[in-house]
């Protein structure tokens, strides 16, 4: 009797730890998921932030254009044309 209580007692601690592991599994899966979801996130921001940045600078380069155009196109001097500088 106390050999098979010592087998059943094994089994139920073999039992217990199994289902710890695939608990921690399951919430590491979770956490990497979780993790993924965010730098995409955080990627796409970023990528957001630049282009509408560069549109920005675009957009007040082109009136700054225009506004140079119409200057110089009334005084006769229509051959500038304002370069942003390159960063």
């Amino acid at each position: 009797m106390y050999m098979k209580l010592k087998h059943h007692i094994v089994f139920i601690i073999i039992g217990c730890l199994t289902a710890a592991l695939i608990g921690l599994v399951a919430v590491q899966i979770l956490l990497l998921r979780q993790a993924v979801r965010l730098t995409n996130r955080t990627f796409t921001h970023n990528v957001n932030s630049a282009l509408s940045s560069v549109v920005e600078k675009l957009e007040t380069q082109e009136k700054l254009n225009r506004a140079l155009e119409m200057t110089m196109h009334t005084k006769g001097l229509n051959q500038y044309r304002l370069e942003m500088p390159a960063r």
